[in-house]
């Protein structure tokens, strides 16, 4: 089993190996498109390298359509050089199985000289990233989407585009957005300093992001059926199990108290363990994954709710706050003990 990222573009849905993985992104202002490898594409300035952006809509057949400022940039590489691939949303990452070659589903040979396989459940795995982008030039190839549509007979997963109507009504304010996070990408990073980086899984809660260290972090899920437990403090849900095991699902609204966005079927759960301590955070959606330089992360919250000091770290850009996963996970208030009738 392998750690994935899930993505989506358009209705369908993709998947890659956390491990190609180097860190994610939202949409910053593209370059204009300029040759190569043999192939025009757009780029984006990543800390003062330029480094290509490749469409994964183009890439699967689909419409090209312009950047949205809900699209996020997945930063990978192929053969040490870094690349960056487009996708609508990414959603979740879990670890998920080979995909099962069985009577039932799509023969994976129609993909494989994309250097794809499709899991069981309609889900594109991307087994040859290179392949993938060098299929481009494999003309005149039967698109992967036309392949896919054709063969799936119209039972695929639906996704709900997650761009606002704000974002699509209103392109001048798309246009500063994506200009603004382009400049504060493009700055360049101090070169072999004695700086500790540390990686970070960031996530939106009630429109505020935060982030917390990936060592702690062992999958994230999407919500499952939570089962409430009388007699818990008001910021555990409830239990759910995850592979077998039974884990407390913590609501960081009520823990943090921060004012309820609600709860929805795209909730989803950061599972955090320390090897001998594991439970579920609910979050509204993730945001990318990114390393930041430890000495940037300020100390002090300029949050006035004197809660958030008891479970962070610090804050860096713009108060995205950086909770301290080894102190939630040496609570032991986190723990629903079912010892206790």
């Amino acid at each position: 089993m392998k750690n994935m990222l899930d993505f989506s573009v358009g209705e369908i849905r993709g998947s890659l190996s956390l491990d190609e993985t180097l860190f994610m992104i939202r949409m910053v202002k593209l370059l204009p498109p300029s040759k190569i490898n043999h192939l025009e594409t757009e780029s984006i300035n990543l800390y003062g390298e330029d480094i290509p952006v490749y469409s994964v809509r183009t890439l699967f057949g689909l419409p090209y359509r312009s950047p949205r400022i809900t699209d996020n940039l997945i930063i990978t590489q192929i053969e040490e050089k870094k690349i960056a691939l487009w996708v609508d949303s990414t959603y979740f990452f879990e670890e998920k199985d080979a995909p099962q070659k069985t009577e039932d589903t799509l023969p994976v040979t129609k993909f494989e000289n994309y250097g794809l396989d499709l899991s069981e459940n309609g889900v594109f795995i991307i087994t040859d990233l290179e392949l993938l982008i060098e299929s481009r030039n494999n003309e005149p190839q039967t698109s992967i989407s036309e392949l896919f549509y054709r063969n799936m007979n119209g039972s695929l997963n639906l996704f709900k585009d997650a761009s606002t109507e704000e974002d699509l009504l209103d392109p001048q304010r798309t246009r500063t957005i994506l200009e603004e996070r382009a400049r504060e990408l493009a700055h360049p990073r101090k070169e072999k300093d004695e700086s500790i980086f540390i990686e970070v899984l960031k996530f939106q809660l009630a429109y505020k992001e935060y982030a917390i260290e990936m060592k702690y972090i062992r999958e994230v899920i999407i919500t499952r059926e939570i089962t409430p437990v009388p007699g818990t403090p008001d910021y555990i849900v409830g239990i759910c199990a995850v592979r077998g095991e039974i884990i407390s699902l913590i609501d960081l609204n009520n823990l943090l108290l921060i004012p309820k966005k609600g709860l929805t079927d795209l909730n989803q759960v950061i599972v955090i363990s320390n090897g001998a301590i594991t439970f579920g955070l609910l979050i509204d959606d993730i945001v990318g994954i990114e390393n930041i330089q430890y000495e940037t992360v300020l100390n002090k919250s300029s949050e006035p709710i004197s809660t958030y000091h008891d479970y962070m770290l610090g804050t860096y850009e713009r108060d995205v706050i950086v909770l301290d996963a080894g102190s939630l996970l040496s609570n032991p208030k986190m723990i629903i003990d079912e010892s206790v009738p």
